[in-house]
């Protein structure tokens, strides 16, 4: 477990889920409410925060704030997955790149909990999160607060033919089309909140 308290990064941190099979778990610290405590935070340049590839075992990322990493020209500077992983009760604050500033599903299976994905901005789509098309998503109680996007999906884009938002919040995301949702594949959205986007239209499908 990491403790709590702000962790300085000037590279990366890399995992590669086991090959037997087995679980890994990257766990920091959180308060009796449920608070993330542990953060991780750039100390400037351009690398990711975290990026998972996937051998057959999966990870557990749990009770950690992303914050600050910057990727120009690239995907996913708060978290890069290609590989079966959990994230639960994490933030993903004021990352930047190109595509996906907080979370890039690039392949595998993903369950996202109790998230927030905030202040994350991206020169094309998914400000918040990006999910590729062969990924298997499913978001549950997360928050997607004023992300920003160039062209779609300032909350998030998702290509999946597999994914399921559920009981999730977008609120104050911004970009020219789509600011909340922008949903190119195969999504089931149930009792989520869309407000306050500043495009003309807040989701869209297809």
């Amino acid at each position: 477990q990491l403790s709590a308290g702000e962790h300085q990064r000037d590279e990366k941190v890399e995992i590669h889920t086991a090959d037997d099979g087995r679980s890994i778990t990257l766990r920091g610290a959180a308060d009796a409410d449920g608070t993330p405590l542990t953060v991780l935070k750039s100390t400037g340049g351009s690398h990711r925060g975290i990026e998972i590839s996937g051998g057959s075992g999966s990870l557990l990322v749990e009770n950690l704030v992303l914050q600050g990493f910057q990727l120009p020209s690239g995907r996913g500077p708060g978290i890069y997955s290609d590989g079966e992983v959990t994230i639960r009760n994490c933030s993903l604050l004021g990352n930047t790149g190109e595509q996906g500033g907080g979370l890039y599903l690039a392949g595998g299976v993903a369950t996202i909990e109790d998230c927030l994905f905030q202040g994350n901005s991206v020169d094309y789509a998914g400000g918040g999160a990006w999910i590729e098309t062969a990924v298997e998503a499913v978001f549950t109680n997360c928050r997607f607060i004023e992300n920003l996007a160039g062209s779609a999906g300032a909350g998030l884009l998702s290509q999946s033919n597999d994914a399921l938002l559920d009981r999730c919040i977008f609120d104050g995301n911004e970009s020219a089309d789509s600011s909340g949702l922008n949903a190119n594949g195969v999504m089931t959205v149930h009792e989520c909140v869309f407000e306050n986007h500043a495009a003309s239209r807040a989701i869209r499908y297809g």
